[in-house]
């Protein structure tokens, strides 16, 4: 039997739209899924026409799009006619520090509709058991997890390495640098941050991947990368890159124990060894086999080990991206994810 399933208020190849619907569109067919996937950009004629609604028999949602009531709009649509819904989350939603998510009011703004879809929803999927258990206070059932899944020949470089010194490599959202730096100075300068510091200790050329937000790049980079919401540019770009050591810090608040591995996902797939942040319980980079797929780091000490070790040691960097990609073809290859997806669609 197949499954008629539309992604509501998608957007072309931004990142979690990507990983959690697009990334799948080759795959459907094999596990029995027609889907369709209704533009952020068009939402205002769907709105006036339910006809693609009424054709699926699954609806996706997600909090991202939720403009001019029409998200509420299409819900009660899909309620009304019987349509099952899936709700689905990358992120802690109802817990967005403003510091780090530029739309924070707008979320805020939607807490009372995103609650409400949690409750209703036929099932709620989310990237990672942490979320899945903060979640759970509100829905009906416990939400399925469903981890991020990376192709990764999308990561193979089309251009010849120009530099032969050991990189670090860094990406994010322009929010983020405080977790590389730790603070700005009145006069603009970052400091703190033990991954970024333990970067400047080994002595290794640092390069950024990333947006630039409202004030200018930091010149404390060796290079920096224009971030582009294109997926494909940007995993190209991960691969054109060349880094050797790929770093992953947290701060450790309640949103970042909420993200998934992604970082760690990206720069493995892109060839580079990763040090991530070491956090308690479920945390984003649980994942890791720590001196196997990846280095976990935590404190200055530990930053300026792992960082050094690795500057040091190519044969281990090596060894790491080895046993990562190994890893990442026999646990999160796109056409695995998408069988456990059509599960989810049909049970919903």
């Amino acid at each position: 039997m197949t499954l008629n399933v539309i992604y509501w208020g998608h957007t072309d190849m931004a990142p979690i739209p990507y990983f959690r619907g697009q990334q799948f569109a080759p795959y459907w067919p094999e596990v029995g899924i027609t889907a369709f996937y209704i533009r952020h950009e068009d939402l205002p004629r769907a709105a006036l026409d339910w006809e693609p609604l009424d054709w699926a028999d699954v609806v996706v949602f997600r909090r991202w799009y939720i403009d001019d009531n029409l998200t509420e709009k299409a819900w009660d649509h899909c309620r009304a006619t019987g349509k099952a819904v899936v709700y689905d989350t990358d992120d802690w939603d109802l817990g967005v520090p403003s510091a780090k998510i530029p739309a924070y009011r707008r979320i805020r703004a939607a807490r009372p509709l995103i609650e409400r879809m949690l409750r209703e929803a036929e099932v709620v999927t989310t990237s990672t058991p942490e979320l899945a258990s903060r979640y759970s206070m509100l829905t009906r059932k416990p939400p399925v997890v469903l981890r991020n899944a990376v192709d990764m020949a999308l990561y193979e470089p089309d251009q010849p390495r120009e530099d032969d010194r050991v990189t670090a490599l860094f990406y994010g959202t322009y929010q983020r640098l405080k977790d590389y730096f730790g603070f700005a100075d009145p006069k603009g300068r970052w400091q703190g941050g033990y991954a970024y510091a333990a970067v400047r200790e080994a002595s290794l050329p640092s390069i950024w991947v990333g947006d630039e937000g409202i004030d200018d790049q930091p010149r404390e980079f060796t290079r920096i990368v224009r971030y582009t919401q294109d997926c494909r540019e940007f995993f190209r770009s991960l691969g054109n890159a060349h880094a050797d050591i790929g770093i992953a810090p947290l701060s450790g608040d309640s949103f970042d124990y909420c993200k998934s591995e992604l970082h760690w996902l990206d720069m493995s797939a892109a060839g580079i060894a990763v040090v991530a942040e070491r956090l308690r319980g479920e945390n984003p980079y649980k994942p890791i086999r720590d001196g196997i797929d990846g280095l976990l780091a935590h404190g200055r000490q530990g930053w300026s080990d792992a960082v050094g070790r690795l500057a040091r040691e190519p044969q281990l960097r090596a060894d790491l991206v080895a046993a990562a990609r190994e890893r990442l073809a026999s646990e999160y290859d796109p056409r695995k994810r998408a069988a456990e997806w059509a599960e989810v669609f049909r049970a919903a």
